[in-house]
């Protein structure tokens, strides 16, 4: 789990958006690499900057675009806008089958309709095999046997 409990934008620390803190659920991957990085020796204390220069002190945007984009050119991804990460992650969760009201919670949205949103990537064909089977199952129960 990530615990979210202030924000750094146009150079101000804050509180998030919703003024409170969240904890938000980690993909092994993630986890993994945030775990990498608390083995780096320096920075690493409760209030130090996760992402940091060699000095300890937060990237500043230009930074952070720089290493965006040569992480993209690295794993050969098409090119996306950092923004298009969180509608990504909405997305794959959709199509792997999680539920609305998961990904809302995971959003941290107090509205589901601001969730669903992010929730339109699931191909047709998928939604088709799904339909499918939730046919196949209530028409089975539905049916009297002979």
């Amino acid at each position: 789990m990530l615990t979210i409990s202030r924000a750094f934008s146009a150079g101000e620390l804050t509180s998030p958006k919703s003024g409170k803190a969240r904890r938000t659920p980690l993909v092994d991957d993630a986890a993994a690499a945030l775990k990498r990085l608390r083995e780096r020796g320096d920075f690493t204390g409760r209030t130090d900057w996760v992402f940091v220069n060699v000095f300890g002190r937060h990237l500043n945007d230009s930074a952070v675009r720089r290493r965006y984009k040569a992480a993209q050119k690295v794993a050969k991804l098409r090119p996306l806008r950092f923004h298009d990460l969180r509608h990504t992650y909405g997305s794959l969760l959709a199509a792997g089958g999680v539920d609305p009201v998961a990904i809302q919670a995971a959003y941290d949205h107090a509205d589901i309709n601001t969730t669903m949103r992010y929730l339109h990537a699931r191909p047709a064909t998928e939604q088709a095999k799904r339909f499918s089977e939730a046919f196949r199952t209530a028409g089975q129960a539905a049916v009297p046997s002979p």
